[in-house]
């Protein structure tokens, strides 16, 4: 069942792509992960899409995910903002996360998205 995280996201958008919902031990993580999302979907007024988010350790292996991902947990969105580079997303980030704006985490631009994660330190790769 899916229910409101924030004033744009809902939880059923961080749900593995499988379709299990997110485990019950993961849900805080989730509800922070999407609190910091909220704040840069209001920065750029623009809605932020997710691809994936919590995923399973099933699904995370599907997808080439590493052994250590922080979707295990709840705690990685993949997204893209629609007319948005993802090299642009990610600069719009790295400020927010430098001007501690944003929980710090796991940031990188892929080709046609971008990975955000709440780690609680700053990591690119």
């Amino acid at each position: 069942m899916s229910y409101t995280l924030t004033t744009h996201f809902q939880s059923s958008e961080f749900d593995c792509k499988s379709g299990e919902p997110t485990p019950l031990n993961f849900r805080k993580n989730i509800e922070h992960l999407a609190n910091q999302l909220e704040i840069m979907r209001s920065f750029c007024d623009l809605p932020i899409i997710i691809s994936s988010g919590y995923r399973s350790i099933e699904q995370n292996k599907l997808v080439g995910g590493a052994t250590k991902s922080q979707h295990l947990i709840g705690k990685a969105a993949d997204f893209h903002v629609v007319g948005i580079h993802p090299s642009a997303i990610f600069l719009a980030f790295k400020f927010a996360i430098d001007n501690g704006v944003i929980t710090p985490g796991g940031l990188k631009a892929f080709d046609k998205f971008v990975h955000y994660d709440t780690r609680g330190y700053y990591k690119t790769w």
